[in-house]
């Protein structure tokens, strides 16, 4: 995994301040992009980035073009955000 510094954006879910994202896919070494869709390391919640590389909720027809693995991956994600985060986030 390849990590990459970014611009300070905000959860729009949670309002955690992140500064960096991480390839979720081994085989992926590119820093983020418009589109590109990322998991608050807080809340869990499915974002992306917009053309600013702020993160914003995801949208459907991103979600529905992410590959199965991917897919898997960011659940997996999702679940281990979650099971770690203090209650009422």
């Amino acid at each position: 995994m390849s990590e990459h510094r970014t611009l300070d954006t905000f959860c729009p879910t949670c309002g955690y301040r992140a500064n960096a994202a991480t390839n979720i896919n081994d085989k992926q070494t590119a820093p983020p992009s418009c589109g590109d869709i990322t998991v608050c390391l807080k809340c869990g919640e499915i974002l992306q980035f917009d053309a600013q590389l702020k993160v914003q909720p995801a949208s459907l027809t991103n979600l529905l073009q992410i590959s199965k693995e991917d897919g898997i991956r960011v659940a997996k994600a999702q679940r281990i955000i979650r099971a770690r985060r203090p209650l009422g986030i």
